[in-house]
């Protein structure tokens, strides 16, 4: 509706143009300025030069229509489809617990002992877990630049093949015994995963060892990056 009036906006212009134009030169030819045939000539010239101009603008203003219609087409295509995937993303949580791993009297040496549970609606493929020893700044920088020189060192690492929706490794809990638990000690488990549309999807989450009730170390869950969709895996996992 709105290019049609504007069509019929440029045409009543065009009309009016050429009318004070046809005026003009019936003027200048009374004049004796120029011949009839010359007067012709000018005016069918004028006419023409106006027409194409203005059949140019409008074909310009079409082209800009268009493309931003495409654009916004890509756009809501793409919308669509991360709101697809970000519906069936897997969201790995790591629990740690503390494990005895080695026991000389009264001196006990703790490990630790790590479940992965799959929270969220879609599986996860080719997963890797590590233990590592980096602020949390960094880990994000890892997967987004895919450089790791700011992540300190890097201890036990495992890998599953698949975990899917809603299931846990509570029946096959990872042992990670070279950490060995003792107070105030920090320490972060980062899960990597690819979801099923082969996104690589990342997760962390930090722990710090706590003193309970005779003097029995626990461990406490101190921060949760749930899962996001990332750029590169800070580790290639066996």
């Amino acid at each position: 509706m709105r290019k049609s009036r504007r069509i019929g906006q440029n045409w009543l212009v065009i009309i009016i143009a050429m009318f004070l134009l046809a005026v003009g030169l019936v003027v200048f030819r009374l004049l004796d300025f120029f011949t009839t045939a010359e007067a012709v000539n000018i005016f069918l010239v004028a006419a023409l030069v106006l027409v194409t101009t203005v059949y140019a603008k409008e074909s310009e203003k079409s082209r800009k229509a268009t493309e931003e219609q495409a654009k916004a087409t890509r756009e809501m295509a793409e919308e669509m489809k991360e709101q697809r995937q970000s519906a069936v993303i897997p969201i790995l949580v790591a629990e740690c617990f503390p494990k005895t791993v080695k026991a000389d009297g009264e001196h006990e040496l703790l490990g630790v002992s790590v479940i992965l549970r799959n929270i969220g609606l879609g599986p996860a493929l080719d997963i890797g877990i590590s233990l590592v020893e980096a602020p949390p700044q960094q880990i994000e920088y890892a997967w987004k630049e895919g450089k790791t020189a700011g992540i300190s060192s890097f201890r036990t690492q495992f890998n599953l093949s698949e975990l899917a929706s809603g299931e846990d490794t509570a029946g096959n809990p990872k042992d990670m015994p070279d950490l060995h638990l003792i107070k105030n000690m920090k320490f972060t488990i980062v899960t990597e995963c690819i979801d099923g549309y082969r996104n690589v999807i990342g997760a962390y989450r930090g722990f710090r060892v706590l003193e309970g009730e005779r003097g029995k170390l626990l461990i406490e869950v101190t921060r949760t990056v749930s899962a996001q969709k990332v750029g590169h895996r800070i580790r290639s996992y066996p």
